[in-house]
């Protein structure tokens, strides 16, 4: 139990003056040298009385006087208390976080979709180029590259050499990725967003492109499907059959219609303005 402190300065004045009026009534006796050792020890708990407030602990004839020195070890072991529970805290928070990766590659849709939107992406183009019969729309195909080593730098090659090689559906895929960002970062240099500064995002690019109304939507889509398989075949990923003869049959196609938007400089501002306000729903 705690005293207030009004009560142990009441304490100490009480017993102060109660030791001290003893202490008088003695007094003769101490002058005269006729003390006993029970006066010797009221005198020793006085002085130490009379001396207690002007420091911490007093110790006289094996009296300990505290004053402060307990209050101080319960604000320490309060503080203790609240550092443990801190750190348990701490740890209980460590123990319950785990790294967390998120990739944010979107899988491509699945090989019975790509039939029904390689034939969407066919009729738009068929439609794109009926209303064009005057202009001569170009061909555009993609082929691997068929350059071979010559005989005399290929017998100089250390034994130790390992020839990288690659089939030529993956040669494809590269070749197919590769025109499509090279068209994509074309279009994206006209508006005045510069591929080297930063890297072009290349969906929210073609969404700005679909909302403005120069790209169909299939067609929009079938670009991102076409380059969310390269991307797979590009990192390993082997392609399923449908995919490959997907991205060969519309990459062609694709890039061709790329190749036909042009801007003006109004429109390419205008278009650049819109890509730059535009955000992803969600």
């Amino acid at each position: 139990m705690k005293l207030p402190n009004w009560l142990k300065i009441v304490w100490w004045a009480v017993l102060t003056i109660m030791l001290g009026y003893f202490l008088r009534a003695r007094l003769p006796a101490l002058l005269s040298g006729e003390a006993t050792a029970g006066d010797i020890v009221v005198f020793g708990v006085w002085m130490a009385l009379l001396l207690a407030p002007l420091f911490t602990e007093v110790s006289v004839m094996g009296v300990t006087i505290k004053s402060e020195i307990e209050e101080l070890k319960g604000s320490i072991g309060a503080q203790i208390s609240d550092m443990r529970a801190e750190m348990r805290t701490y740890v209980g928070v460590s123990n319950t976080i785990s790294p967390t990766i998120q990739f944010n590659q979107q899988a491509p849709v699945p090989d019975a979709e790509l039939p029904d939107l390689e034939t969407r992406v066919k009729n738009t183009v068929d439609e794109i180029f009926k209303k064009r019969e005057s202009e001569a729309a170009p061909k555009y195909s993609v082929r691997p590259p068929t350059e071979e080593m010559p005989k005399d730098m290929a017998a100089e090659r250390p034994s130790s050499h390992v020839d990288l090689t690659i089939d030529d559906d993956t040669s494809m895929l590269f070749a197919a990725r590769y025109n499509l960002e090279l068209e994509l970062n074309r279009i994206a240099e006209e508006m005045g967003i510069s591929p080297l500064r930063r890297p072009v995002p290349f969906r929210e690019l073609l969404m700005a492109l679909t909302s403005a109304g120069h790209l169909n939507g299939d067609v929009s889509e079938a670009i991102q499907e076409v380059q969310l398989i390269c991307n797979q075949g590009v990192h390993g990923v082997k392609p399923t059959s449908a995919q490959i003869s997907f991205v060969r049959d519309m990459a062609p196609v694709l890039v061709a219609i790329l190749k036909r938007i042009v801007f003006d400089g109004s429109k390419a501002t205008a278009l650049a303005g819109a890509f730059r306000r535009w955000k992803p729903r969600g």
